[in-house]
């Protein structure tokens, strides 16, 4: 290569070229010129006759496919049975939900394999914070619903309880997109079945007074059985909505400013 790259130079050092097209033109004449030339310590054979004789009878035909580069990806299965490759959501069966898989990533395909097998396919997107769904994948009880909505997730929540509600919201307001929540509110309205709505709406009342309306912190609480711990009278009252007790020995709010 450092031979042929000298010897072109060489040759076009006090020429001028005013377009590409001209210049890879006069390489392409001169790299001709150069292959054809004999070379004494082979013979006085050329590079293209020693081509012709040594490489080209080897070679193999070209695929009938171009070459596509792709990329490959590990991930997992979340709740919504969706699986993320450049901010953007791709369905698999439901029924792998927590699965580890393989996502194998074309110019224009995505491939999602487990197992050994594909699993799903869908065409590339390039919107990002979206879903590409596909119903087949989805629960029966799903189906009706379509792709999820924030408003969708917030009324699944509200019917768990106000609490779970709202931390539903707080959830989905924090985010730029809502989109980027849904995976995380999925998670939270999930473990409904694990620990029952009762045991929720309490956990979601206590992250939500707590201030910290976070799926983990509310998991959390619900393995250690600790969605039932007292709140803070102040908290009570907010809760209940009962006023404070009014009383001429207790100091109002003013008496500290």
């Amino acid at each position: 290569v450092l031979i042929v790259e000298r010897w072109l130079l060489a040759r076009i050092r006090n020429e001028t070229f005013y377009t590409l097209r001209a210049l890879n033109n006069r390489l392409w004449e001169l790299l001709t010129d150069l292959n054809n030339r004999p070379m004494k310590s082979y013979g006085n054979q050329s590079r293209a006759e020693r081509f012709r004789m040594l490489d080209a009878p080897v070679l193999s035909p070209l695929p009938l496919v171009p070459y596509e580069y792709t990329e490959y990806k590990a991930v997992k299965v979340g709740p919504d049975y969706h699986v993320e490759y450049d901010h953007h959501w791709y369905s698999v069966p439901h029924e792998l939900v927590g699965q580890r898989l393989s996502v194998k990533v074309g110019q224009t395909i995505i491939q999602c394999w487990h197992q050994g097998h594909c699993v799903a396919q869908h065409p590339r997107s390039q919107h990002k914070y979206k879903h590409t769904t596909n119903p087949l994948h989805m629960p029966v009880q799903h189906r009706g619903h379509g792709t999820w909505t924030p408003e969708s997730l917030l009324d699944m929540g509200g019917k768990i309880g106000p609490f779970t509600g709202k931390v539903v919201e707080s959830m989905l307001k924090r985010k730029a997109h809502p989109e980027q929540a849904y995976r995380a509110v999925l998670g939270l309205l999930a473990l409904q079945k694990k620990y029952g709505r009762e045991r929720l709406e309490k956990a979601s009342q206590l992250a939500w007074h707590y201030n910290t309306p976070d799926r983990r912190f509310i998991d959390n609480l619900l393995r250690h059985h600790r969605e039932n711990q007292e709140l803070p009278p102040s908290r009570q009252h907010e809760q209940s909505g009962v006023p404070p007790i009014e009383h001429a020995n207790l100091r109002g709010p003013d008496y500290y400013h």
